[in-house]
């Protein structure tokens, strides 16, 4: 209604009647606005809900920061006018884990006390009645925690299923570091999530259920692919509320997550025993492990599965490594369509390495040998494989302008064939590196006079010879 916490009775009811006048399809609207803004007992509830306390011209410039959606970085008066801004906030504004901590944190410093003298300190200038009954504010908090509970549960709408699972999974992780939270953080996740992903679990247990029957009744790949799909969608999505039940050594009921331990528990062990399929069932392992061990009745159970499938783990590639590898496999694929080993290609191979190989594969390349999971023996294969993927490129680079960035390719290469078992990588790369630091200085050194004819041709042609391009 563009109105001010401190406008009086006269200004309230002539601003309804305006707006009435000039907005004839929502006169109910504005009629209701008024009755409870000029009732002193039902105005409360409005005042608690607004930037009270706050001085006439800042309240205006929040409201325009809101109205604008954008950021406002003063400080408020007091905790209830920084809350009301921050729930309002969420209406425009995607919800984060530091978001709705500080929303927790604020509503928790709510005194029933200080908010009746703030709003009888504005009732001064608004010429209203003051406040006397302590039993009216406190009611309008829980009705408000009530519209925060809602508030919240329309923000996290708006995300993706596995973003909202991600935003519990990241909040739960923060709350369980020092078991502090409040209200908000209680209700979220006893009120909020867990309904919003009660028919969601339901819908995973059945299917898991109907696919662990079906797995019985006939050995299937495909089978086996859609359980896995399902029992990571379920662990996924559980695991933030009953980590939230277990803090702070709370009990709850974990019925429904034990029956499913239970009956893929069961394929686990009859894929590695029975399927002699080990590396399958090395992957489920891992999945109840990660899923189910920070329950106090499945910890026992999963750290015996631990011991043994870490057994059968010593006869075949970490997961971190076949992940890697699988990853390399790729560009190493792009990398065979994209790049060049003769003239004419100048601007196709510097445009791959700037906008495809620079903002889409570097990073990973460059620290792929230090990812964790590996086992050591793994790491320098994983080392020979960025050492292959900068060789490349680097090779294709020879055939360009750019013999500068060539030779940091090759400089760039050897540091990991350094630390590669790959004899054959190494000595090619060593020499690749070798050769083009000679040209890079004698071009430095000539580059005054122009370049040595031919020396392009000739040394992209050692290359080609000295690396083995597939």
């Amino acid at each position: 209604m563009k109105l001010s916490i401190y406008d009086t009775k006269t200004v309230v009811d002539e601003r309804a009647d305006d707006l009435s006048f000039e907005d004839f399809d929502n006169e109910e609207t504005y009629e209701r606005a008024k009755i409870i803004l000029l009732n002193p007992h039902k105005r409360i509830g409005a005042e608690m809900r607004w930037f009270v306390g706050c001085p006439a011209e800042q309240e205006k410039e929040i409201v325009d920061r809101l109205t604008n959606k954008s950021y406002y970085a003063k400080t408020f008066p007091n905790t209830l006018a920084e809350l009301n801004f921050n729930l309002y906030s969420l209406e425009y504004e995607k919800i984060s884990v530091e978001a709705i901590l500080l929303i927790d944190t604020l509503f928790e410093k709510q005194d029933v006390n200080e908010i009746k003298i703030t709003i009888n300190k504005s009732r001064q200038q608004s010429e209203f009645s003051t406040v006397f009954n302590d039993a009216d504010i406190s009611l309008e908090l829980r009705k408000f925690r009530d519209e925060i509970r809602e508030s919240i549960k329309s923000a996290v709408k708006r995300l993706s299923h596995d973003e909202y699972v991600a935003f519990a999974h990241e909040l739960v992780e923060v709350i369980a570091k020092n078991e502090n939270y409040g209200k908000i953080i209680k209700d979220f996740f006893d009120k909020v999530y867990r309904q919003d992903m009660e028919f969601f679990l339901m819908e995973r247990l059945e299917k898991i259920t109907d696919l662990v029957e079906a797995l019985k009744e006939n050995f299937s790949e495909n089978t086996l692919d859609a359980l896995e799909k399902e029992l990571k969608a379920y662990t996924d999505a559980v695991k933030p509320q009953n980590k939230f039940v277990l803090i702070g050594g709370k009990r709850g009921n974990f019925e429904n997550d034990e029956i499913i331990f239970y009956a893929t528990r069961k394929v686990t062990y009859t894929l590695n025993e029975e399927q002699n399929l080990p590396l399958r069932a090395l992957s489920f392992a891992e999945l109840l492990m990660d899923g189910f061990d920070y329950l106090p009745s499945l910890q026992k159970l999963t750290e015996a599965d631990r011991k043994y499938f870490n057994k059968i783990r010593k006869d075949f590639p970490s997961k971190a490594f076949n992940e890697t590898k699988a990853r390399f496999d790729k560009i190493f694929e792009i990398l065979r369509q994209n790049l060049h080993y003769k003239k004419g290609f100048n601007e196709d191979i510097q445009s791959f390495y700037l906008n495809e190989f620079k903002p889409n594969h570097e990073k990973f390349v460059t620290d792929a040998p230090t990812l964790e999971g590996y086992k050591p023996d793994e790491i320098p294969s994983v080392n020979a494989m960025a050492a292959s993927v900068f060789q490349k490129l680097g090779m294709a680079m020879t055939w360009t302008e750019n013999l500068a960035l060539a030779y940091e390719l090759f400089k760039t290469a050897l540091s990991y064939a350094e630390q590669s078992d790959d004899r054959e990588i190494l000595a090619a790369v060593k020499k690749e590196e070798q050769n083009w630091r000679k040209y890079s200085k004698q071009t430095s050194n000539e580059s005054k006079g122009g370049c040595l004819p031919g020396v392009l041709i000739f040394f992209a042609v050692i290359a080609l010879i000295l690396c083995n391009v597939d």
